[in-house]
């Protein structure tokens, strides 16, 4: 079992960074190319935000290679600069948390093949886990188990796997109409280290504990929990969240009560949002007498 797995069991809750996107934005960082391309073009930026959330108490930070994928670099110009990139990615994010804390190599949704997935693993040699975040079904999932599982002389590296619901007539379910628990199964049988529930519309912290208590019906992997600051509406350029740090920070009780061992926030979080939650996060670890607190 590797160093994050025996974390994720140990009975302690984890804190995860929030979002990278919308704190880059704010810094002025340029789209041109992507802000996965800021690991080369603007990496102080990049490595600022990561080191805010790591003082804020995250101790498991997302490597800023959200839908670095060829076909999106390509659309950018750069996409012989990928490996490049996400090598950058990889490093800024170990250089922000230290050999104590965590780095997981996000990969976002995205179309990519099975020869593509096999190309690009290499270049986030140093991750401790990988997150396949932001997911419909387990397509992406079936394909970098496998490819991993190829790898017969490297040490395994865990594959995390979060979904993205939205609520529907029919109940909660992915955009490719998958229920939580449905989802909880497949992605149990392929291998997933890990299950988790993260962005959404509409999704806020109730319903996220209510998809942790379906996937508890069906699993017994870790559990985690990186739910938006709500659902955003747009005023001229700008999106605005209408969930304050204080109100997220209230429902991570919730969260935990519902079986999540990790918790951090996907669109609209900042670090101030991660502080309010590891306030309470510190809380349930030091009541529970599971270490660090």
């Amino acid at each position: 079992m590797t160093r994050l797995l025996e974390a994720l069991r140990s009975g302690r809750v984890l804190l995860m960074d929030g979002a990278m996107g919308t704190q880059l934005l704010e810094a002025g960082v340029s789209t041109t190319h992507g802000l996965a391309a800021a690991n080369l073009f603007e990496p102080d930026h990049v490595f600022e935000v990561h080191r805010a959330y790591v003082a804020a108490g995250a101790e498991v930070l997302l490597t800023n290679t959200f839908q670095a994928f060829p076909a999106h670099l390509r659309e950018c110009g750069i996409a012989d600069r990928l490996e490049e990139i996400i090598r950058a990615g990889v490093s800024l994010a170990r250089r922000a948390v230290g050999i104590a804390g965590y780095v997981l190599g996000d990969i976002g949704p995205g179309e990519i093949d099975r020869e593509g997935v096999r190309s690009l693993l290499p270049s986030y040699k140093g991750v401790d886990g990988f997150l396949i975040e932001t997911a419909s079904d387990t397509a992406l999932l079936e394909i970098v188990r496998s490819v991993l599982d190829e790898e017969k002389d490297t040490v395994a590296v865990p594959v995390l796997f979060s979904a993205t619901y939205l609520e529907t007539t029919e109940g909660i379910r992915t955009v490719s109409g998958y229920t939580p628990q449905a989802l909880a199964r497949r992605a149990t049988d392929l291998g997933a280290a890990a299950l988790g529930v993260n962005c959404g519309k509409e999704m806020d912290l109730a319903r996220c504990a209510a998809v942790l208590e379906e996937y508890r019906r069906e699993t017994t992997l870790p559990l985690f929990a990186r739910p938006n600051a709500g659902t955003p509406w747009q005023v001229e350029s700008c999106w605005k969240h209408p969930l304050g740090a204080n109100a997220m920070a209230e429902g991570v009780e919730q969260l935990i009560n519902a079986g999540a061992e990790m918790i951090g926030g996907c669109c609209g979080t900042s670090p101030e949002y991660i502080a309010r939650c590891w306030e309470k996060v510190r809380l349930h670890n030091k009541r529970a007498g599971t270490g660090r607190v």
